[in-house]
């Protein structure tokens, strides 16, 4: 049975991806990887579409990889995302993202979550309830402050915050 997907470096966009998504079913995919693959200038509609279509469709995901997309979506568009309760590794670097969807502090399976190279002013609060989180990586972002709970991640093992403009 297919356990991983790459997609990487076709131009599908999101309406192409979500047609992919939905023709596998209920595969029992693990692996997942969306990157470079025309999501640039999506609509934030069109995105939240994908994204619950990945949670309906692949609830066993364990890894969704959606690196150089050049995402600029509402941190909504997103949200769908943080339905996937088995999702261990979130990667969304090199995309232009500005905020993160606040329910990620819901994902409790959550390892490592990837986030460099984006456009990030501020994590939410909430990523400090995923106390199981091992890597986190929001290097080459514009975060000026960190959530005051940034210590109840007590499994954090890797955390870069390198090239950012922290000043407290």
């Amino acid at each position: 049975l297919l356990s991983s997907l790459s997609l990487g470096h076709n131009v599908f966009g999101a309406s192409g991806i979500q047609a992919v998504v939905q023709g596998l079913g209920e595969a029992p995919l693990k692996s997942l990887f969306i990157k470079n693959t025309g999501l640039q200038g999506a609509e934030d509609e069109a995105l939240s579409k994908l994204s619950a279509s990945i949670c309906a469709h692949l609830g066993q995901l364990s890894e969704l990889r959606m690196d150089e997309n050049d995402l600029t979506c509402n941190e909504d568009a997103l949200a769908p995302l943080c339905k996937l309760r088995y999702l261990r590794t979130l990667s969304l670097g090199k995309n232009r993202l500005s905020k993160v969807p606040a329910l990620i502090g819901t994902m409790l399976t959550l390892r490592h979550l990837l986030l460099f190279s984006n456009q990030l002013v501020e994590l939410p609060s909430s990523l400090c309830l995923i106390t199981g989180l091992e890597v986190l990586d929001v290097h080459k972002n514009m975060i000026t402050h960190l959530p005051s709970n940034l210590g109840k991640l007590a499994s954090l093992k890797k955390l870069d915050l390198s090239e950012n403009k922290i000043t407290e």
